[in-house]
């Protein structure tokens, strides 16, 4: 009960997420036949596999590994629902909203923590793990994300991608919301470089261990991301 619960709970926002995207194409692509002009003209840059009746019968770019942006928060959302319905994680157990504020880096998701705060929250002091959740699905907030990413543990969340047989080679999540701190943290070694050009150059290893470091960080208070 509490597994269908949550799912129902958590991917009825997906789908308002998914919705929302579908509405963006078909509603701001100018084209007669909006969604298959969009694939057609941005081919290298989508992917999308059609099943129906459980046969996949359309499928393009369904192994090449491209960044997901926020849909990443699908893969969280999942893992959630599976502690949740394992008894392993108490989606009712409150939290602080100031904690949860802590991980808020202003600018970098359109206001989406900020609107999920007035809408849902309101003058509330604490707020339940379910309701982080639904924020990070329904309003997709990166602090939120991050706060839940912290409490199931990244290596949880990894494994789920193996258990759903995601078989396709795909990039281990890590604090990404924290990484957008990264170019605050060096100094170009000449006048003329960019910084960006030297984040850049990190290994995939380094540039997920910092990410992770500067999120202890904001946990802690120790670094601000305003």
């Amino acid at each position: 009960m509490v597994w269908k619960v949550i799912k129902t709970s958590l991917f009825g926002g997906a789908l308002i997420a998914l919705g929302s995207f579908v509405f963006f194409v078909f509603y701001t692509v100018p084209s007669t036949d909006r969604l298959c002009d969009y694939i057609n003209q941005n081919g290298e840059n989508v992917a999308y596999g059609i099943v129906e009746n459980g046969k996949l019968i359309a499928a393009h770019n369904t192994t090449k590994l491209m960044p997901i942006a926020s849909m990443v928060k699908l893969i969280i959302a999942i893992e959630v629902a599976h502690q949740a319905g394992q008894g392993e994680l108490n989606v009712q157990e409150q939290v602080p909203v100031a904690t949860v504020n802590q991980l808020e880096i202003i600018g970098t998701d359109g206001d989406a923590h900020q609107n999920w705060l007035k809408q849902q929250v309101g003058e509330s002091d604490s707020v339940s793990l379910l309701a982080i959740a639904r924020g990070m699905i329904e309003y997709s907030s990166n602090a939120n994300t991050e706060y839940l990413m912290q409490v199931l543990t990244l290596e949880r969340i990894n494994a789920r991608l193996d258990s759903l047989g995601v078989t396709t080679e795909h990039s281990p999540l890590f604090f990404f919301p924290s990484s957008a701190l990264l170019p605050l943290t060096y100094e170009a070694a000449e006048p003329d470089q960019k910084i960006s050009t030297v984040v850049s150059g990190l290994s995939v290893e380094d540039y997920h261990r910092k990410s992770e470091e500067l999120f202890q960080l904001r946990k802690l208070g120790q670094m601000q991301g305003n």
